[in-house]
């Protein structure tokens, strides 16, 4: 089993994919006001931004990176 390089902490709860590109994680997880899309930092694990996207239950939602846009399917 490989160390763990790094834990992210306060992204909620759910179980949305995660897409990853350059120094940046992608992933979505519902807080106690609602579903964020969130950016963490490749390297160190910590939290750069959030975003709300809607109403809590969408921590299973998907998302992909691609031609430089970030797509979400809440």
């Amino acid at each position: 089993v490989p160390p763990v390089a790094w834990q992210a902490s306060g992204l909620g709860i759910g179980y949305s994919s995660v897409s990853v590109m350059g120094d940046r994680v992608y992933t979505i997880g519902d807080l106690e006001d609602g579903c964020y899309l969130f950016a963490i930092d490749r390297a160190k694990g910590e939290k750069l931004w959030q975003l709300k996207l809607g109403a809590v239950g969408g921590g299973s939602a998907s998302l992909t990176y691609a031609d430089g846009k970030l797509y979400v399917r809440y």
